[in-house]
């Protein structure tokens, strides 16, 4: 019970794993490598994210009608706002000094189990779940939770593939 505690005390801190090789990773497929920082949704991340691809739902970009309509009694981000963010989390929490590059190379199996209320903070936490080797590198498969503070629901679960090349 005491390594239990412990261990949901680490799981609550912001942490990055550092390698020196692309190839070193395969020492942690199947393990958490990181979680990011919080960061704030605010309004103002909302109403850019829907200038830019034209969703303009009333849900996330007008607080009144959001109140008085929405099941959620407030404006809520875009799904593939919180989506957006998954490449960030990834970034900031694996750090592989000898990848010259990495490219985004898909998804797998995205959900949003729930909605991300103006305002609230969310962060990832990153598991490396595949690691393939790949002409110049490496393939690897990260399961990537956003976590809203002070919920039991995620926002968003997803498996983020990412080609890496040293």
């Amino acid at each position: 019970e005491q390594n239990v505690i412990m261990d949901k005390a680490i799981m609550e801190k912001a942490f990055k794993t550092k390698v020196d090789k692309v190839s070193d990773l395969t020492a942690y497929v199947g393990k958490t490598v990181g979680i990011s920082e919080w960061i704030q949704i605010e309004q103002k991340n909302i109403d850019s994210f829907a200038a830019g691809t034209l969703d303009q739902q009333w849900i996330y970009t007008d607080p009144v009608a959001a109140a008085n309509h929405s099941p959620y009694g407030t404006v809520v981000a875009q799904g593939f706002l919180i989506l957006a963010l998954i490449p960030k989390f990834a970034y900031e929490t694996l750090h592989i000094e000898d990848a010259e590059m990495g490219l985004n190379y898909g998804l797998d199996r995205v959900r949003f189990p729930q909605a991300v209320p103006v305002d609230n903070y969310i962060r990832g936490k990153v598991d490396l779940v595949g690691y393939e080797i790949i002409d110049g590198g490496a393939r690897i498969k990260l399961y990537i939770t956003t976590e809203i503070k002070d919920e039991e629901k995620p926002a968003c679960v997803a498996e983020f593939i990412i080609q890496l090349y040293n």
